[in-house]
């Protein structure tokens, strides 16, 4: 499970999304085998290569554009214990009016890398995650307005996860929790930050085959008001729940998922859709 926190504009409608390459399934293997690949394997060495990505409809003042929201991951896991991961966000804009001079933008978002422990008890699998976010994107209104897309907060980052699963073939069920504290923002009044911000998931993953499984989740977190030099923006904070349903393909060392999310705390909000694509490789525990 990995639970990613993205930092991009408010878009007013989600346009469509593409690419799905169809991985052919086993249907004769036992859904054990694949529940217990996928999630907890025995490998000395496992390295994962990832890309996911969502394509929207937005308005600049321009005129009409498509945004390509895309992020590579990097993803070292030690004797399924130990685990180091890299994410190297980006965007792509096009401009869709003829009359755009400069008609494609790129922008390098916040990258993040993050370290885990994973522990397993019986049925049970424990994990600890801490991370960090370092400000590298476009947040400045002023650059803003001149590359015409934001890529990301301009927060330092901290953020730790705990999170729980058990399995119970041929479902794997869990939850987590985790904490989150922005800071280092410059503003011309000060410096900007965000309290000790909240988030627990509830998800649960049902392996329908040798290759090919199910998840679903539910998603909320409240984020305190924005602080400039320890003074709120607004008087309250922000809670949102959302969530989420995806179909996971596994066959060898390659995988893919393709799913939908809803927020449910704005229900006027259009449905999302997200790719992925990964490429691990392995080296096999020598016992």
């Amino acid at each position: 499970m990995v639970i990613t926190f993205n930092c991009f504009p408010r878009r007013r409608f989600f346009l469509f999304a593409f690419i799905f390459i169809v991985v052919s399934a086993d249907a004769s293997a036992q859904t054990t085998e694949h529940q217990r690949t996928a999630v907890a394997g025995k490998n000395d060495l496992r390295c994962t290569l990832s890309y996911s990505s969502v394509l929207y409809s937005m308005t600049t003042d321009l005129g009409p554009s498509l945004e390509l929201d895309s992020t590579l991951g990097i993803d070292l896991s030690f004797k399924e214990i130990y685990e180091v991961s890299a994410l190297f966000p980006f965007i792509v804009i096009a401009g869709l009016n003829n009359t755009n001079v400069n008609k494609f933008g790129f922008a390098a978002g916040d990258p993040e890398i993050a370290a885990s422990v994973t522990a397993r008890s019986g049925d049970w699998q424990l994990s600890a995650k801490a991370s960090y976010t370092c400000p590298l994107g476009i947040w400045n209104p002023y650059q803003a307005k001149e590359s015409r897309l934001i890529s990301g907060t301009g927060y330092h980052r901290l953020e730790g996860t705990v999170s729980a699963l058990k399995y119970m073939d041929p479902i794997a069920a869990g939850c987590s929790l985790g904490a989150e504290h922005c800071f280092g923002k410059a503003y011309k009044e000060g410096t900007g930050s965000i309290p000790l911000s909240v988030s627990l998931g509830l998800f649960a993953t049902e392996a329908l085959n040798g290759a090919a499984a199910l998840s679903a989740g539910i998603y909320q977190q409240y984020s305190p008001a924005p602080r400039i030099d320890g003074i709120p923006e607004q008087p309250g904070g922000r809670y949102s729940l959302s969530a989420a349903l995806s179909l996971l393909l596994n066959k060898n060392q390659h995988s893919a998922s393709i799913g939908i999310s809803k927020s449910l705390s704005d229900l006027a909000s259009p449905f999302a859709l997200r790719f992925e694509l990964a490429y691990t490789l392995k080296k096999e525990d020598s016992q």
